[in-house]
């Protein structure tokens, strides 16, 4: 599980004020899956996936 958080830490974009909302999403969703789903499935295709699917929904920084 070590292996794993090295590989999610080192990935995780840090955030600031000028952090976009696709970012904070993205970041929250990968922290959240942590650890239980990622042992289970690949964090990085998920992520893929994740995206995907904000964007057949139309969100983008502009979504509010």
């Amino acid at each position: 599980m070590t292996d794993l958080w090295n590989e999610i830490n080192q990935w995780l974009p840090a955030l600031d004020e000028t952090s976009g909302m696709i970012v904070r999403l993205e970041r929250n969703y990968v922290l959240c899956g942590f650890s239980d789903l990622w042992q289970r499935y690949d964090w990085k295709a998920a992520l893929e996936q994740f995206r995907s699917d904000l964007r057949m929904f139309n969100v983008d920084e502009t979504t509010r």
